[in-house]
């Protein structure tokens, strides 16, 4: 089952031990606060301004690079 994200009679797969070493890295350009929790990420910030914005979109698209350079898919 490569590539999947399940577990075996010897427990985790090797592909996701992959997308664990993958999933750790994408925050370390990331300003806003980042909540993971087993395959839900969050990014959060409190915006007051258009500063606060703009920060916030940058966050998004750094992400959104970072996910078409694992070749993940976004939902």
């Amino acid at each position: 089952m490569g590539g999947s994200l399940e577990w075996g009679s010897t427990g985790l797969c090797p592909g996701a031990l992959l997308f664990l070493i993958y999933i750790n890295d994408f925050e370390d350009d990331i300003v806003s606060n980042v909540f993971k929790f087993v395959d839900d990420t969050k990014l959060f910030r409190q915006v007051r301004d258009m500063a606060h914005t703009v920060g916030m979109q940058e966050d998004h698209d750094r992400l959104v690079e970072w996910a078409d350079k694992w070749q993940i898919h976004l939902m």
